[in-house]
C-alpha cells in the first residue's frame, strides 16, 4: 500500500528489492499520503493469526529438538552446551520437553519418566 511508504523508504525498498522486483514482476514500491485505515483494516485478520502461527512454529521446534536429542541419546551420545542454550524460546523462556495433545500419552524420555507436556 502507498500508504505505508514515504518517498525515501519507498526509494530504499526498490533500490534494496529492484532485482526481485525485475525477476518477479512486481510492481514497483509506490510513496504515498494515504491513510492507514484501509491497509489497517485488510491485514487485521492476518494480523491477528500471527500470534497462532508463532505458537505453532515453537511447537514444531520443540519436537525437532526433542527428535534431535532422542536420537543422540538412542547412539550414545550426551547433549553438548549448544543444546542447552537452544532450549528456550526467546519470546516465552523455557520450552516444555515435547508437546502432545492432551487425550495422548506423553512420551517416555528413554529414562522411564514421561517428558513434559505443557500447552502455553
Amino acid at each position: 500500500s502507498p500508504s505505508l511508504y514515504d518517498e525515501e523508504t519507498a526509494e530504499i525498498v526498490a533500490t534494496l528489492f529492484a532485482e526481485d522486483f525485475e525477476t518477479f514482476g512486481y510492481r514497483p514500491v509506490e510513496a504515498g499520503r494515504g491513510e492507514l485505515g484501509g491497509w489497517v483494516g485488510n491485514a487485521r485478520p492476518y494480523l491477528a493469526a500471527i500470534p497462532e502461527i508463532a505458537d505453532r512454529h515453537e511447537r514444531i521446534a520443540v519436537l525437532h529438538r526433542s527428535a534431535h536429542r532422542r536420537r543422540r541419546s538412542s547412539e550414545g551420545d550426551s547433549p553438548t552446551e549448544s543444546d542447552s542454550a537452544a532450549e528456550g524460546s526467546p519470546l516465552r523462556g523455557p520450552e516444555p520437553t515435547d508437546v502432545t495433545s492432551p487425550t495422548e500419552p506423553a512420551p517416555d524420555a528413554g529414562d522411564g519418566t514421561p517428558d513434559t507436556v505443557t500447552d502455553p
